[in-house]
């Protein structure tokens, strides 16, 4: 059976992705591609944002994670909204781990944030970024809805990400 085929042959209309099956998991989900059409293009896009060295063990082996994710949502697409939704619990590890680090009692993450802004780890231009990860994070852990995102969105979010990170581990 061609690959198109069995895509199209496992494509409920309702779901907006390709259910999985025995003949299609190893098929692309072709139905929301942005960029590129081969899968060295695909990978290529969420290869590029790192960590820095700087950031700590624990965090760089959770954002890999939520990156692994958004490649093998070439095959499975809503790993790709899935890694976004991993990158807010990240950045809420991040934002817990670096008060610590200050010798602050960490609180919830509003609270984290705001300790950080107040002494200066967070700059008064990103704390709103901060503060959009949080209710992005609030939202995707206390669902109402199904959210997809764009493939492109998610290789931002998964750069936003990595940048508000690494100005926490100078």
């Amino acid at each position: 059976m061609s690959e198109e085929l069995q895509n199209k042959d496992s494509h409920d209309e309702f779901l907006t992705f390709s259910r999985i099956t025995k003949q299609n998991w190893l098929c692309p989900d072709r139905n929301h591609f942005p960029f590129g059409s081969s899968k060295e293009e695909w990978v290529e896009v969420f290869l590029e944002t790192r960590l820095e060295a700087s950031v700590p063990r624990e965090i760089i082996q959770l954002f890999e994670i939520a990156r692994g994710s958004m490649i093998y949502g070439w095959f499975f697409y809503p790993l790709v909204t899935q890694g976004l939704e991993q990158c807010t619990r990240i950045a809420e590890f991040a934002a817990r781990s670096r008060c610590l680090m200050l010798s602050q009692k960490p609180g919830n993450f509003f609270e984290n944030i705001e300790t950080l802004a107040a002494a200066g780890v967070i700059s008064t231009a990103d704390a709103p970024r901060w503060q959009s990860m949080r209710g992005l994070r609030n939202s995707r852990s206390h669902l109402k809805s199904l959210m997809l995102v764009d493939p492109g969105q998610a290789a931002g979010y998964l750069r936003t990400t990595a940048e508000l990170i690494n100005k926490l581990f100078p």
